[in-house]
């Protein structure tokens, strides 16, 4: 049997071809790109502000001809200074070396692009007899890599997106199992999930605007509990020869709507981002950042179970979010238990 490590590498061998071969987009308006970079000073020492967002404990990993890569925490501006995500930031400085820069990001992103489906727009902008370019990954979708370029400088943000993903992904597992959906697939014409048109749920509203786009501006969107999540660009080539599955575009690796069963991207995601020795959600920030949702979740869970919800689906949900640690579902559970909910929908 081939590897797992095998497979990943495999597997971001071709996203990372298909980044680079990904279309030209068109140069369009839009507001002020200029990246809000600078230092200040607070009781943890240098803070640094990217586009608004704070990092803290900034620290120098490595430097290279391609620029200074540093590690730091993201402050959650959601849920608060106690809550922060690692990061990586990438400051490139001069001409030379902006490419490098390129070249990396566009590394980190292929494993976002596998997840979501499709690039983020490339917005172009003439200021002043020079051009500003931004890549805009929407943070609600869990990515929070932007890159800027301006002038030969270049700030590089990598936040570690891959628990927001598969988050909100499960949580769309689960609505989409409450509301009798259990396939879908995305075409250039609209969205559907089964028989049922997206914007017209028959469950609880969490799929609200969601259309596929057609042409450069237009935008897929949908709302996971309250926050926004964009699928900015879907060029329609793209869509037509590359099926997009599930929320936020999930890619199940098959073009046949009968067999891109929403279990099994949902499935396939888990093993791919939790099948080596990455624990399931033991992050103690990311936690802290959940605990709220999860509170919610875990009491909707235990209220529809008597409403005659599988016991399997309160166990599975009661696993991931057990308050106590000890008693919290790993990897290989979570994959196990969603495997058998799997096979007892077939």
């Amino acid at each position: 049997m081939v590897s797992f490590q095998r497979l990943i590498f495999s597997f971001l061998a071709l996203t990372t071809a298909l980044v680079s071969s990904a279309p030209q987009l068109e140069t369009r308006d839009t507001v002020d790109l200029t990246p809000q970079f600078n230092e200040t000073t607070d009781e943890s020492g240098t803070t640094w502000k990217i586009d608004g967002d704070r990092i803290s404990n900034i620290q120098s990993i490595r430097n290279d001809d391609s620029g200074v890569l540093y590690s730091g925490s993201l402050i959650d501006s959601e849920y608060g200074p106690s809550v922060t995500y690692p990061v990586v930031v990438k400051v490139c400085t001069g001409r030379a070396k902006v490419a490098s820069c390129l070249k990396e990001y566009q590394a980190m992103y292929a494993l976002q692009v596998t997840l979501e489906g499709h690039m983020p727009p490339l917005v172009l902008q003439e200021k002043e007899g020079t051009t500003t370019f931004r890549w805009v990954a929407d943070k609600a979708a869990g990515g929070d890599l932007t890159a800027y370029i301006e002038s030969g400088y270049a700030v590089m943000l990598w936040k570690q997106f891959r628990q927001k993903v598969v988050w909100e992904v499960f949580q769309l597992c689960w609505m989409m199992h409450e509301a009798g959906w259990s396939h879908g697939n995305i075409t250039t014409d609209n969205i559907m999930f089964g028989n049922k048109s997206v914007t017209q749920p028959p469950g609880p509203v969490w799929f609200v605007d969601f259309a596929a786009a057609t042409n450069t501006t237009d935008k897929a969107k949908t709302m996971f509990s309250g926050a926004t999540i964009s699928a900015d660009y879907v060029p329609p080539e793209r869509a037509k020869s590359r099926k997009l599955w599930g929320a936020a575009a999930v890619i199940n690796g098959t073009q046949d709507p009968k067999a891109g069963d929403i279990w099994t991207a949902g499935v396939s995601m888990f093993k791919f981002l939790y099948g080596m020795d990455t624990p399931l959600f033991t992050d103690t920030n990311f936690l802290k950042g959940v605990e709220t949702k999860r509170r919610s979740m875990l009491q909707n869970a235990i209220r529809q179970s008597s409403e005659n919800v599988n016991a399997d689906w309160v166990n599975l949900w009661m696993g991931i979010f057990n308050p106590d640690p000890a008693q919290r579902f790993d990897a290989k559970q979570v994959v196990g238990t969603l495997q058998g909910l799997n096979a007892q929908m077939l």
